[in-house]
């Protein structure tokens, strides 16, 4: 019996505090301080990955559209020339967090298995794509992250 994380497992509230700092330093656009948020909280890639997607899937299952979001790491991509390993992690984050939105753990398993990117990636990646989606769309992102913060990712 494995002890890896799945995504029937509940990261800590220090994980989740982590994925929702992140998602707020890349809504101020500040991609250092983002990563930093991560790669400071000392806690498994995997679970980082977990609440990033779920953060995502949240933003999608509230509104935003992943075709927009698919739509527009195209046009970024196109515009400011971002390799292909960075669009390849950002449209397998946004449909990873789009089967977990519509609870399609069979699909989400195969993407997972099939991915070439890591945890770690993932991670950066969803945390950055819900950042920018709630600072986007939200009248009060501060206030939004603030009421991410306090639910705890549902944490014990």
């Amino acid at each position: 019996m494995s002890n890896a994380p799945s995504w029937g497992t509940t990261p800590p509230a220090e994980v989740w505090h982590a994925v929702v700092n992140s998602a707020e330093y890349a809504a101020r656009r500040d991609e250092t301080g983002s990563v930093v948020a991560l790669a400071e909280c000392g806690h498994d890639a995997r679970l980082l990955a977990i609440a990033g997607i779920r953060l995502l899937a949240g933003v999608i299952a509230e509104g935003v559209p992943a075709d927009e979001m698919r739509h527009g790491v195209v046009e970024l991509a196109a515009r400011n020339g971002a390799t292909d390993l960075t669009v390849t992690n950002a449209l397998e984050t946004v449909a990873m967090a789009e089967f977990l939105a519509i609870d399609d753990m069979k699909a989400l398993g195969e993407l997972c298995t099939g991915s070439q990117l890591s945890a770690f990636d993932h991670a950066v990646m969803a945390c950055a794509l819900a950042g920018q989606a709630i600072a986007a769309v939200a009248d009060d992102p501060a206030g939004v992250f603030d009421r991410l913060r306090a639910q705890d990712g549902g944490a014990a």
